[in-house]
């Protein structure tokens, strides 16, 4: 691909960079958002690594021009190296108004390839980090190359302010985390609330039937992937605490990342838990629950709990980075201390009990997530922080 200028320069048109370690984050983090930059009239290059199907369906969007990168999300010292060259070289022949790097390798090596090639204006968009409950040195060599990306980088977003919190609890400076680091109330991509939305009773007994499920199950959703750090051992913990009750019914949506957990929840001899592999119709999971439960050790927002709420559902999480942004305690959910199985059971017996109630909740649920969370708001906030000369 031929080297272009930045926009100001050509064609008059801002020009983007995006950059993130795997596609997944721009087919799915990402879906809208980049259609709307598109249709603000950015022109969008997006670099990225991940499988040839993800690639090929990101190329379908028309977006813009899409570089295939040798970024992996593991360690791997020769890919990683062959990545950063790929990054230096291409953000050295061709110009930006701004590059914006995003997901913790993608962040790292474009945020130096960005400065290596003097690029005008540099963002790093933090989602979160996989070593928020490492401790001793293994956490210091991970914060120390955090601090080296956004040492890198012009400015830094959070999309969480508990994010930011940890952050500055770990020592980076202020000068390098400015104050409005977070945009809004946060969030990375805010919520569609005329998919995510409560259902007619009829539909959903209708959803029910189709996913077999009956009218007066207690249906708790756990959505996402599947993997240690999304809690899914204490979710299983939980409804083995429950089984004296026949009727809750606990449905896995998402894939595997873990081939230990798959075989336990295979292994489960549980009638009550259930597995549905990753969907592109996940609003209708919503749709027929009674509850969303998020057990996770860390999140860096939590956008599964916000389209749980516009779709009138209630959230149970524990009180970590991410979810105490993402779960309004009281109003759209209830949080508590992390690994409290205890409490989490003694609320969940307590929602059955007063099913008759959660409909009403609900509506107070979904009300705070339309008010917080609009997705066009969202958008237009991060286009004012990636474009600040031309939106802001």
């Amino acid at each position: 691909m031929m080297p272009q200028k930045t926009g100001s320069k050509s064609t008059g048109q801002p020009r983007l960079a995006l950059i993130v370690t795997d596609v997944y984050a721009f087919n799915v983090l990402g879906r809208g958002q980049l259609e709307f930059f598109r249709n603000q009239g950015v022109m969008l290059d997006l670099y990225c690594g991940g499988s040839k199907e993800g690639l090929a369906e990101l190329k379908r969007r028309n977006l813009g021009r899409v570089f295939a990168i040798a970024l992996r999300r593991e360690p791997r010292p020769f890919w990683d190296l062959l990545a950063l060259v790929q990054l230096v070289f291409f953000l050295t022949v061709n110009r930006y108004d701004s590059v914006v790097c995003s997901t913790p390798k993608a962040m790292l090596l474009g945020s130096i390839a960005g400065a290596m090639g003097r690029q005008k204006y540099r963002v790093a968009l933090i989602r979160g980090r996989a070593y928020e409950n490492y401790v001793g040195f293994k956490r210091w060599i991970f914060v120390t190359l955090d601090r080296l990306a956004l040492a890198s980088a012009h400015r830094t977003i959070f999309i969480s302010h508990s994010q930011h919190e940890a952050f500055m609890k770990d020592g980076l400076s202020k000068k390098i985390l400015p104050e409005d680091a977070v945009p809004g109330h946060g969030s990375s991509n805010g919520v569609d609330t005329s998919r995510f939305k409560p259902r007619e009773p009829s539909e959903k007994a209708a959803l029910r039937q189709q996913a077999g499920l009956s009218e007066d199950s207690f249906v708790i959703v756990v959505v996402g992937r599947i993997a240690p750090d999304k809690g899914t051992r204490l979710a299983l913990k939980l409804m083995r605490a429950l089984r004296d009750l026949p009727n809750v019914v606990c449905v896995f949506v998402g894939n595997f990342e873990d081939d230990a957990l798959r075989a336990e929840l295979e292994d489960a001899d549980d009638a009550r838990v259930r597995h549905q592999p990753a969907c592109s119709n996940v609003e209708d999971w919503f749709a027929l629950a009674d509850l969303n439960l998020m057990p996770s050790s860390r999140e860096g927002f939590g956008n599964v709990a916000i389209e749980a709420a516009a779709s009138g559902v209630l959230t149970v999480a524990f009180d970590v980075v991410g979810l105490r942004d993402s779960v309004s305690d009281g109003i759209s959910g209830h949080l508590f201390t992390y690994g409290d199985i205890k409490a989490v059971e003694r609320q969940v017996r307590s929602m059955i009990l007063r099913r008759q109630d959660l409909h009403a909740e609900g509506e107070t649920a979904r009300r705070w997530a339309v008010e917080h969370f609009d997705q066009q708001t969202v958008w237009s906030n991060y286009l004012s922080l990636f474009l600040p000369r031309h939106f802001g």
